[in-house]
């Protein structure tokens, strides 16, 4: 019987040594902290719609710019659900199935040059340019859509390389069926067309047998089908489909370039070139240098730790294989690595040519999202700049060169992920506090939220009604509770009490600023104040624009009269143990109620299990309920270890003083005149 034959590439043990060390390294970079990450920016409303809605409504909301993604995520949500750490888990398999792809098309077309190919690879799973991949309900498509596309650019190049006929076919078909994918995905990474082209000119135009004639002809009749199905989807995306959302739509752009031709075709190519430069040279830098500085010395031992052994790894291999790379033709490889820059150099402009087209551009900022155009550029980069090192370095550079990049790369992506961690913790302590603070919310309460900027910052609304709407709301298909993001055009709108309409992905709904509630986590250290505008008691550490907007502040439209609601662990993880703020949020849940008895009963508590605050303004509640309850010298006794901090005795002063004004709260006047005297009164002497 004969013996079943495996192909050549399958019983060399380098290649899947070579699979294994881009595993490995891929591992150290994004594993350690993947089960500590969670929802960010537009991963809430998805995961809203799913919990909440009709599965549909992700295919409606989708429709207004990428069709084929509702679809996909009302699958990945039937398969994936709330968990975070599921969906990180699948963005890391996709990634690393776009990881296996490069290889694979880097071995298809230089399967001689094992070091520089693996090279190629560990550095494009690295690439610190690409640093949204913790977000991983959104970027998992565009994982998704990266893969179909190297695997259409992948079959293709095998299609040519194919001596049998059948199979030449098949792969032709593949590689169209995952273009179409692609490119129904994420409109934006057509550029890699470039690429396909030139490996097929590249692959054609080596062949000796031919005239330039047959190549030019072979060449086209294989770039055709793909020409044919990229054309068929610019004139669908041009002329059929028509976009609801404003920075998808094709025509509202061609409108821009026809009333201002001169200043769009200079910024495009402005940003072309700027972009260039980001993603091939400043993005090994500058994200490295921004994350460094806001990482505490803990986190980032860990991470030199996680380089060190990356580099390691790499460094074992390097020494491996130089062992069997030997008759190496220096005039021959010269060529080949010039041909490598050239295809690495075109690449990249073409990668970054639609994007800076559609006006949009490459930008590296901490908490920014516009770094996500980088990741379809990696396939030219780490040809530009592996080739270029290969080109100019035959020794020792092959090596501490990209292990320097390498030691950078997993540094850099083990910051980011430190800083997307805090982010989600964060996030985690303000519902938790809340949900402690705030059993109810009444319908149409616009919350407005302000979280430490140097943790992480809201940009846009839904990052706080989706959760708000996942945890107080119970009926299905409805959204009761809407926000807005904190900054001075909206603090304008609070001030007014004004009403405006929101569109959201289809998702619509008024928004009342007279129902407005705002909140805040001044900084790491404090906890969650949700502020009553009646009264308000500002933290030293609150913004000014918290200031502005504090008297608007609708503390009624808190319900205190239901109960607490039941976050679902699976996204907002386990409670919190009941340490000071936990004491904190019951206290001012009390306060709003009258309860003074309840506020002295939780302080007193709180304190004989050892807790107190950072933040010293979170004494207030207790402060008030001994005055109020006529215990003025347990409410001094608290007051003195305040008193020196002027400023902050001005803002509790201030907070009595509306108390003092608003004769609907029937406060105890003695209790009153107390706080007055000992907060407002510089002439009083502390004993």
């Amino acid at each position: 019987m004969k013996k079943m034959a495996f192909p050549q590439w399958l019983k060399d043990i380098e290649n899947w040594v070579s699979l294994g060390l881009i595993a490995a390294i891929s591992a150290l970079t994004y594993l350690p902290l993947i089960g500590q990450l969670g929802l960010y920016h537009e991963a809430w409303y998805i995961i809203w719609a799913g919990r909440t809605q009709d599965l549909s409504t992700l295919i409606s909301m989708f429709s207004i710019d990428r069709p084929m993604i509702g679809y996909i995520y009302m699958r990945t949500y039937l398969l994936l659900g709330d968990n975070p750490l599921a969906w990180q888990v699948f963005a890391y398999l996709l990634r690393m199935a776009g990881a296996i792809g490069f290889f694979l098309l880097m071995r298809q077309i230089w399967p001689r040059k094992q070091l520089f190919t693996t090279t190629a690879a560990i550095l494009f799973v690295v690439y610190p340019g690409f640093l949204q991949w913790p977000n991983a309900v959104v970027y998992s498509l565009l994982f998704l859509s990266y893969a179909f596309a190297i695997y259409s650019i992948l079959f293709t190049v095998m299609g040519i390389r194919a001596t049998n006929k059948y199979a030449a076919i098949f792969t032709v078909c593949l590689a169209i069926l995952f273009q179409v994918g692609y490119l129904f995905i994420d409109e934006y990474i057509l550029g890699l067309e470039g690429l396909r082209l030139i490996l097929i000119c590249s692959l054609i135009f080596l062949s000796p047998q031919l005239s330039l004639k047959a190549k030019l002809t072979k060449a086209f009749l294989r770039w055709a089908p793909h020409l044919t199905i990229l054309g068929g989807f610019l004139f669908w995306r041009i002329f059929i489909f028509k976009s609801n959302r404003p920075t998808t739509d094709v025509l509202r752009l061609l409108g821009l370039y026809s009333s201002m031709p001169f200043s769009m075709i200079q910024k495009a190519v402005a940003n072309t070139f700027r972009g260039f430069l980001d993603a091939v040279i400043f993005a090994w830098t500058t994200p490295f240098s921004q994350l460094i500085s806001i990482t505490r010395n803990r986190d980032l031992l860990v991470g030199v730790v996680l380089a060190i052994l990356a580099s390691a790894v790499f460094w074992m291999y390097f020494h491996w294989t130089r062992t069997k790379e030997s008759n190496v033709n220096i005039v021959e490889e010269t060529g080949a690595f010039r041909r490598i820059i050239w295809i690495g150099l075109v690449t990249v402009f073409c990668a970054i040519l639609p994007v800076t087209i559609s006006n949009r551009s490459i930008a590296f900022s901490i908490g920014g999202t516009d770094d996500r155009y980088t990741l379809h550029t990696t396939i030219g980069i780490v040809l530009l700049i592996v080739g270029s090192i290969f080109l100019l370095n035959r020794n020792r550079g092959r090596l501490w060169l990209p292990m320097g990049l390498l030691f950078l790369s997993v540094l850099t992506q083990y910051s980011n992920a430190v800083y997307f961690r805090n982010a989600w913790e964060t996030q985690q302590q303000l519902w938790w506090q809340l949900a402690w603070r705030a059993p109810q919310f009444e319908e149409g309460t616009v919350l407005m939220v302000n979280l430490p900027s140097d943790v992480y910052s809201y940009a846009e609304d839904y990052e706080i009604w989706a959760p708000a709407n996942i945890i107080y709301t119970s009926i299905p298909n409805t959204l009761r509770i809407y926000s807005q993001v904190l900054y001075p055009g909206s603090a304008i709108q609070v001030m007014r009490g004004a009403e405006e309409h929101e569109n959201i992905r289809t998702i619509e709904y008024d928004r009342d600023y007279n129902r407005a509630l705002i909140v805040s986590m001044p900084s790491v250290s404090s906890c969650v104040h949700v502020i009553d505008g009646e009264r308000p008691t500002l933290s030293l550490n609150e913004l000014p624009i918290v200031d502005w907007v504090a008297p608007y502040s609708h503390i009624q439209q808190i319900d205190t009269g239901t109960t607490p609601p039941q976050l679902p662990e699976i996204i907002f993880g386990q409670e919190p143990p009941h340490i000071w703020c936990y004491y904190y949020q019951k206290m001012s849940l009390a306060r709003q109620q009258g309860n003074w008895a309840q506020v002295v009963a939780l302080g007193e508590e709180a304190i004989n299990a050892g807790f107190k605050p950072l933040d010293r303004s979170e004494w207030m509640p207790l402060i008030e309920a001994y005055a109020y309850q006529g215990n003025f010298d347990m409410a001094e006794s608290i007051i003195v270890k305040l008193y020196e901090i002027s400023d902050l005795r001005y803002n509790l002063c201030v907070s009595v003083l509306k108390q003092k004004e608003n004769p609907g709260l029937t406060l105890p006047e003695e209790g009153m005149n107390f706080l007055t005297n000992r907060l407002c009164n510089s002439d009083w002497k502390k004993p």
